[in-house]
């Protein structure tokens, strides 16, 4: 049988079931550091605590997606920084009962058939986010979204950015959440979802329950 690790590894992302945190209530957070630490060293980074609670807790629409419900567009995560994590992983405590389905799309798909300016383009450093004032932090310098060697970082709600490369911005954004490679899922009670952040795209679809709960763990690989 396929390892998690040999399915991360291969497709840039896998899921395990029945992992033994919780129950949908109370969790056990040394089964939670021990599951992340298998897969990189965990990051506090951004927050100051290593496992996030990714809850709602903000109403704004303009507040970054860990703190309030609605949709996530496809994102990488701290694209915002001058070295995000090169994994994270999600353990849902909770799903939502009215949406809330993970969504995954690889790099080399996402950036497979563009047109040749959009691509040029998206190869340039000339692309800057501004970090959520959640966890706040001067900008970086401009990236590129994409490499040579595969690796993306993206974030279409924080950009800083020209009129010009927003509405290439737009664009590309208009063709990650229509993709037709995007895998989309609902992660269950008691379920892990271990990601590639450099060469997978996340995010999620609309909700509004209250009681969801994710557990965010971004680990370094060193």
């Amino acid at each position: 049988m396929t390892s998690v690790l040999e399915t991360l590894t291969n497709q840039g992302w896998a899921l395990i079931h029945n992992a033994g945190f919780t129950d949908g209530s109370d969790v056990d957070y040394r089964v939670v550091e021990r599951i992340a630490s298998r897969y990189g060293t965990a990051s506090d980074r951004d927050g100051g605590q290593a496992i996030w609670p990714v809850t709602p807790r903000k109403s704004g629409s303009t507040d970054t997606f860990s703190v309030r419900a609605g949709e996530a567009r496809f994102h990488t995560d701290a694209a915002y920084r001058a070295e995000p994590e090169q994994r994270f992983a999600l353990f849902c405590v909770r799903p939502a009962e009215d949406g809330g389905a993970s969504r995954v799309l690889q790099a080399r798909k996402a950036l497979s058939g563009l047109p040749a300016e959009m691509s040029a383009l998206l190869r340039k450093p000339v692309w800057r986010w501004i970090p959520p004032a959640t966890f706040g932090g001067e900008p970086d310098i401009p990236r590129p979204v994409s490499r040579e060697d595969g690796r993306i970082r993206w974030r279409v709600d924080n950009l800083d950015v020209d009129s010009s490369l927003r509405s290439v911005a737009t664009d590309f954004d208009e063709h990650l959440d229509s993709h037709p490679d995007a895998g989309e899922f609902v992660l269950g009670t008691d379920s892990v979802l271990i990601c590639d952040n450099e060469r997978v795209l996340h995010g999620r679809t609309w909700f509004s329950d209250p009681r969801r709960l994710i557990l965010r763990v971004r680990l370094v690989i060193r």
